[in-house]
C-alpha cells in the first residue's frame, strides 16, 4: 500500500503505490506482487496472457495482503495468495477465460464470496471461502469450472449456487463443506469431498489455519490439507521407553508410537557427559527399537528418544536411566 506510481516497480525497494497502475501493464508472462498490507482499492485485472505465458498477481513472500474486492475480466490471469475481506458486493468476481485463483481467502462479504459471471474454464484451487453470503456462485453463461482443495464454511445461504446453464462442465473434487444449504447428494458425488466442521484454529479471530485432526487436513492430493493454509501437526505420542538386554558393552532400547506412524533416534551419553551421542535413524512404524554397543561396564547412562511423526511434528521422550 506504500511506494509510488512513478516508480518503475520492478522491485521490492521501489514499489508502485496503486494496484490500479500496476495491474494496468500487465502482459503475457508478468509476475505481479502485491506488498503486504491492507489495500483499499479494489483490484482490476483486465490483462490478456496466454497457456504458456499466464498473468500471475502473487502475495509478495506469502505474507498477508488484504483486498476489499477483486475483478478479473481479463483471460489466463493467475491470482494467488491474498485474502478479499468485508465487501458489501462479491469479494471476487471473474468474467474471463481460462482464470484460475489459487491458495486465496475470501470472506465475509455480503453476496458472494466469489462470482463466477460467464467465466469459461475457471479453476477456484485451495480457497478458504468463508462468511460471506454464497460462498461461490455460478451465473449464467458459466462453464468448464473446477473447484478443488477447497474448504467453503459458514456461508449464510448456500456453499455453491448454480444457474440453469452453469452445470456444464462442472468438477468439483477434495473439497470440505461446512453449513447450512449443502447439497449432500452433490457432495457425495464429488471425488473426496466432505460435509463437515473443517475446525480451523480460531475462525473467530480469522485464523483459518487448520488443527491436526481437520477433516480438511489431509484432504488434497498426496495428503496436503485443503483451503489456503497448512495443517497443525501433532507430536507423536511415544510409550513405553524401556531399556532391555543390558551387557556390560550393549543394551537395547525399544518404545513405541502407538498413534502415528513414525521414525525414530536414540540420543544416548554417560550420566556425567555433557555430549549426547545418537544413533542411526529406525525405520517407519509403530514399535522402534535400537541397540547401544561400545558402552563402559559398570557406567550410569541416559537415554532419550526423538520420534518424528508421518506427517510432521516430533517429539522428545523423558530421559530414561540405566546401568
Amino acid at each position: 500500500p506504500t511506494g509510488a506510481d512513478e516508480n518503475a516497480g520492478t522491485t521490492d525497494r521501489e514499489p508502485m503505490a496503486t494496484a490500479a497502475k500496476a495491474t494496468s501493464t500487465l502482459k503475457a508472462g508478468d509476475t505481479l506482487y502485491l506488498m503486504p498490507g491492507v489495500y483499499a482499492e479494489p483490484l482490476i485485472i483486465t490483462g490478456v496472457g496466454t497457456e504458456a505465458q499466464p498473468i500471475r498477481i502473487r502475495a509478495h513472500g506469502k505474507e498477508t495482503v488484504t483486498l476489499p474486492s477483486a475483478h478479473v475480466t481479463g483471460s489466463w490471469v493467475e491470482l494467488e495468495g491474498v485474502t478479499v475481506a468485508g465487501g458489501k458486493e462479491s469479494g471476487i468476481v471473474v468474467t474471463g477465460q481460462n482464470n484460475t485463483l489459487r491458495s486465496c481467502v475470501i470472506r465475509d462479504h455480503a453476496r458472494a464470496g466469489i462470482e463466477l459471471s460467464g467465466a469459461v474454464t475457471a479453476s477456484v484451487l485451495s480457497c478458504t471461502i468463508v462468511r460471506n453470503g454464497t460462498g461461490i456462485s455460478l451465473e449464467k453463461g458459466t462453464r468448464g469450472t473446477v473447484v478443488r482443495d477447497c474448504i467453503l464454511a459458514a456461508n449464510t445461504t448456500r456453499a455453491l449456487a448454480f444457474a440453469d446453464d452453469s452445470r456444464q462442465g462442472y468438477l468439483g473434487s477434495n473439497n470440505n463443506y461446512w453449513g447450512d444449504g449443502l447439497d449432500k447428494a452433490r457432495i457425495e458425488s464429488e471425488r473426496r469431498s466432505v460435509a463437515g466442521d473443517p475446525r480451523f484454529t480460531s475462525a473467530a479471530k480469522n485464523d483459518f489455519r487448520l488443527v491436526w485432526d481437520s477433516p480438511a487436513s489431509h484432504l488434497g492430493p498426496f495428503g496436503r490439507p485443503a483451503g489456503a493454509f497448512p495443517a497443525a501437526t501433532r507430536k507423536p505420542d511415544i510409550e513405553d521407553v524401556s531399556v532391555n538386554g543390558i551387557s556390560a558393552t550393549a543394551a537395547s532400547v525399544t518404545w513405541r508410537t502407538p498413534r502415528d506412524d513414525s521414525t525414530g533416534i536414540v540420543n544416548w551419553r554417560g550420566k556425567g557427559d555433557k555430549t549426547w551421542r545418537k544413533t542411526a535413524g529406525s525405520p517407519q512404524g509403530t514399535v522402534h527399537g535400537f541397540g547401544l554397543k561400545g558402552l563402559l561396564p559398570s557406567t550410569d547412562y541416559l537415554v532419550q528418544v526423538r520420534a518424528d511423526g508421518r506427517r510432521g511434528g516430533w517429539a522428545l521422550s523423558e530421559i530414561v536411566s540405566f546401568k
